[in-house]
């Protein structure tokens, strides 16, 4: 039973994290150095986030980062081929893949310093 809530607590949590962190942070106008500001927040948020989600569940340590990390991924690539027209932008597929890489590592450092 506990897991089950804190699965859907994470994925909770992950479409929260994506609808306003992320499109947030590529929809939004402004300076470029205003957009960076935001998006290392994001960045920093997903890895927090899916550290705290792996030291709770350890036993869900990499499927915690993916189901945090799915829905903000899944929103920007949506978003990257909505808006892919005459150009594509390369970003997005680095924000999608660093979105990826630091949540799995997070969500694994978190179940790491659970089981010691």
């Amino acid at each position: 039973m506990r897991n089950g809530i804190g699965i859907i607590l994470e994925l909770i949590v992950g479409c929260l994290l994506g609808f306003f962190g992320v499109l947030v942070s590529v929809f939004s106008d402004g300076a470029f150095a205003e957009r960076l500001i935001t998006v290392l927040v994001v960045l920093v948020l997903y890895g927090c986030l899916s550290a705290l989600f792996g030291f709770l569940l350890p036993k869900y340590s990499w499927k915690s980062g993916l189901i945090i990390a799915a829905p903000g991924t899944i929103m920007l690539f949506f978003y990257m081929l909505n808006n892919s027209y005459p150009f594509f932008n390369p970003f997005y597929v680095i924000y999608i893949l660093v979105i990826l890489g630091l949540s799995l590592l997070g969500a694994a450092l978190g179940s790491t310093i659970k089981i010691r």
